[in-house]
């Protein structure tokens, strides 16, 4: 096989000779996954070359998501979604702490926890910042289970001034995707612990389906997070928010401010507006913000289990409509129609709540509200990716076909907004 990556890309229109309908569509669909194989397979030896050239390789993943993109087939292309996320999760290994849009810094990751060492990154060359503003389905604030052995890093990381010697020790014990908010909070506490006149808040915006009166993680973190009894929690609740409040006798922190706001309606940007304030803040994306549908009829379930994956009217890709006919993957009966029309209304949920968030994030911009950085977690696996730190298969609360469609959308989006 020819690795190189210099060669044409270009997918060739199949041409049916024969007057049947079914056999050109299956055979069409056919000679489109061979080409597209052939593609991730010159990728996936390419990206093995000791002199190989990253941008060349990025722009061949933008010419094979076109073209996927412009199809928009969930379902017959499910595998090639999935493999070429996983070419592009490569390069986040590359871009990470490098890549900006205009003066804003962007870290992109697959699993949440993978998001702390670029908080810290960040903390360290800015002592100015004080709001996390996280999107997100879930609060991430779990337990750092292994406090003792976190804190003699965080200490590494302060003494030398800085992460990257400390990030795979730091993906270890920070293990859960459950955690980063919890790490970003026990790091900002460690590296501002003599300066009691910092105050650190954290913004948590959820989808507006989620019913308000779920149990907050933060209620069972107060001993754990901070290994200190001296915490005092006040908890506000209103409609469609809840506030908490924590003050500390000692000077190890001497505030810390959380609020949960849920999303509704364009007054809900006006509140994020005024919580940031006059704050410098780092802007958080979990893609699974976009992706979950909501509870209409087990509300009462969901408030029992508020950890859940899957929203009950989610629809994600069912690998059992392929075994109907197992000879063709490709062939359109009615169970495939039904299943594909689903999957179309799943998709244009989703673009409504990424074209609402851009109207959002676009008129903070007017207000002068401007991250100074940007994370953005997809929420699943790349077990295609030659990272090893990437190889996980559980955990997808973004289904893995829509991942590099969303990702792509919501960095592209914010290139727009950040450069104009």
């Amino acid at each position: 096989m020819n690795c190189d990556i210099n060669n044409s890309y270009e997918i060739n229109t199949f041409k049916c000779d024969r007057n049947d309908e079914i056999f050109c569509n299956i055979t069409k669909n056919n000679s489109f996954y061979q080409q597209f194989l052939m593609y991730l397979n010159r990728l996936n030896c390419y990206i093995f070359d000791k002199n190989i050239n990253y941008s060349k390789y990025k722009n061949i993943i933008d010419i094979l998501y076109n073209y996927l993109n412009k199809r928009q087939n969930y379902i017959k292309d499910l595998y090639l979604w999935k493999q070429l996320h996983s070419r592009y999760v490569d390069t986040y290994e590359i871009d990470n702490y490098n890549l900006k849009i205009g003066n804003i810094n962007i870290y992109r990751t697959t699993k949440h926890n993978y998001a702390v060492a670029p908080f810290i990154n960040e903390m360290l060359n800015n002592n100015k910042i004080d709001l996390l503003v996280h999107f997100d389905t879930h609060s991430d604030m779990n337990t750092l289970d292994k406090y003792n052995d976190i804190n003699k890093i965080f200490d590494d990381i302060i003494s030398k001034n800085d992460v990257h010697s400390n990030i795979n020790n730091l993906e270890k014990v920070i293990w859960d995707i459950g955690m980063p908010v919890t790490g970003f909070i026990a790091f900002w506490n460690k590296n501002n612990k003599n300066n009691n006149n910092n105050k650190l808040k954290i913004l948590w915006t959820v989808p507006a389906w989620i019913p308000i009166l779920t149990k907050e993680p933060i209620e069972n973190e107060t001993d754990s997070l901070f290994s200190s009894k001296n915490i005092f929690i006040k908890q506000d609740k209103k409609e469609n928010s809840l506030t908490y409040s924590m003050n500390k006798t000692n000077n190890t922190i001497s505030s810390f401010h959380f609020k949960r706001l849920k999303f509704k309606n364009k007054t809900n940007w006006e509140q994020v507006l005024n919580y940031i304030d006059n704050s410098t803040f780092i802007l958080d994306i979990d893609l699974d913000y976009f992706v979950a549908n909501g509870i209409k009829k087990n509300k009462s379930k969901y408030l029992e289990d508020y950890d859940d994956i899957a929203s009950h009217y989610r629809v994600t890709t069912n690998n059992q409509i392929f075994n109907v006919t197992p000879r063709d993957p490709f062939y359109e009966n009615s169970e495939f129609s039904k299943y594909e029309n689903n999957i179309k209304k799943e998709i244009n949920e989703i673009k409504k709540r990424i074209k609402y968030f851009f109207k959002g994030i676009k008129y903070l911009k007017q207000k002068g509200k401007i991250p100074v950085s940007i994370i953005i977690c997809d929420s699943t696996s790349a077990p295609a990716s030659i990272y090893t730190k990437y190889h996980t298969h559980y955990n997808e609360y973004v289904p893995h076909e829509y991942a590099l469609w969303i990702h792509k959308t919501i960095l592209s989006g914010l290139n727009k907004i950040y450069l104009n």
